[in-house]
């Protein structure tokens, strides 16, 4: 038995959060986004995002240049965006974190651009922001995943990796939805 009531109240807290993550994911998505809008170190690119690609599903990647599950996976999205197709409907959005930018930039050279392994849009945030943006999402670490429908809704605040067998059909259900 918990006796510790500050603990008993964070896990009460996380359990409502993953209940209305699962039941609601609308109103999870709304409360979530209205966190990263109203942030002033996160909101900007935040907006970027997700309004630069309504009416598309996004597949964001939050991602470290030093990672070594992050780089593990780069190689493994190539294959990915063949096997979902439909790019018009899709957008592909890595985030890049916890690197210096000069690392950031580094990896942009080497795996991004037009028909290579990163293939799509490519934002840099600071290590303070990416406090900020991790403390809102809950997320302990990277690589994190998660994917956009259509609406804007958050659906999967902690989808898959690339790697992952169920990620090209998920993408693909969303974007026939």
């Amino acid at each position: 038995c918990i006796t510790d009531q500050e603990v008993k109240d964070k896990l009460i807290e996380r359990a409502t959060e993953i209940e209305i993550r699962a039941t609601s994911p609308e109103v999870y998505s709304k409360n979530l986004l209205d966190q990263l809008y109203a942030d002033s170190e996160v909101s900007e690119v935040a907006r970027m995002i997700f309004e630069d690609n309504k009416g598309k599903v996004i597949y964001l990647d939050i991602c470290g240049m030093y990672c070594g599950y992050c780089l593990k996976e780069f190689p493994l999205v190539k294959d990915m965006q063949k096997q979902v197709g439909s790019t018009d409907k899709i957008a592909y959005v890595y985030l890049g974190t916890d690197s210096p930018q000069e690392q950031f930039e580094a990896a942009v050279k080497t795996f991004g651009g037009k028909g290579t392994v990163l293939d799509g849009q490519k934002y840099f945030i600071s290590r303070g922001q990416a406090q900020r943006l991790f403390s809102i999402i809950k997320s302990q670490g990277i690589p994190r995943y998660m994917m956009v429908n259509k609406d804007g809704v958050i659906v999967e605040a902690f989808a898959p990796r690339p790697s992952s067998d169920v990620t090209v059909g998920m993408l693909r259900n969303l974007i026939e939805e």
